[in-house]
């Protein structure tokens, strides 16, 4: 999971940086991280979790940060996303909703449970976008515990689901306007129609690697494979194109 964050830091470095996705940069200063990322950066604060706790660090003075914060958070902490003021914590059992305050500080506003899986997550809109898998590390070997959740966020300090999707051990996720980019077991990315985001249809496939995450902004798409680093351009969903391939020996 560390060797995944560092390469999700990456492609927020890139996502910042890039001279051909300069309106991305406009949009979100400090860049777009991926579905299973531990850490982000909002404004001048960098919120951390490991497995049990959240960390607040002030980064304003980057030559210094300062812990400002570190609080429990429960147990099989997993992964964080920002969205909208909210900070979406999955875990083994659920995903945490943290509002940050003023000062930059995160208050736990609810908890939706679910059964031990890992847990990815993603929002827009209204809507949080949960991936459940079951491996030897998170919750047996048992296959209806695959599966995409649904939850309403429209209230954060009560979620709750509304639609459920079998699947076959999804990973990472990314969500763009009316796309939702699923990581699933070895046949690469299944991409769904979410203009009605309750319902997703599924759409096209990139076949051809196994992923392990995915950040999808402005036609982009960054993709964490075993083999490597992917890039590709899904302007056109009928006929997405790869752009470019980087190896790293993971």
């Amino acid at each position: 999971m560390r060797k995944l964050s560092f390469i999700l830091l990456v492609f927020v470095v890139l996502f910042s940086c890039s001279k051909d996705n300069s309106d991305i940069y406009t949009e979100n200063p400090n860049g777009t991280g991926g579905s299973m990322a531990r850490f982000v950066l909002v404004d001048n604060y960098l919120y951390v979790v490991d497995n049990s706790s959240l960390a607040t660090y002030d980064v304003s003075n980057e030559a210094s940060p300062v812990l400002k914060n570190k609080q429990d958070v429960g147990f099989g902490i997993e992964t964080l996303y920002p969205f909208e003021g909210y900070l979406l914590i999955g875990s083994t059992t659920g995903m945490f909703i943290y509002e940050t305050d003023v000062n930059g500080v995160p208050m736990q506003l609810s908890n939706y449970e679910h059964i031990e899986t890992c847990d990815p997550v993603v929002a827009q809109g209204d809507y949080a976008y949960v991936t459940l898998r079951s491996n030897r590390v998170c919750g047996g070997n048992i296959s209806q515990n695959n599966r995409l959740e649904i939850i309403n966020i429209q209230n954060p300090t009560s979620p709750y689901m509304v639609n459920t999707i079998p699947m076959n051990n999804p990973k990472g996720l990314a969500v763009d306007n009316d796309l939702l980019f699923i990581c699933v077991d070895n046949t690469g990315i299944d991409v769904y129609d979410i203009s009605q985001p309750t319902q997703p249809s599924l759409v096209a496939n990139i076949p051809g690697f196994t992923a392990n995450d995915v950040i999808a902004k402005n036609n982009h798409l960054l993709v964490v494979c075993t083999d490597g680093l992917r890039q590709f351009n899904y302007n056109d969903v009928n006929n997405i194109t790869n752009l470019s391939y980087f190896a790293v020996n993971f």
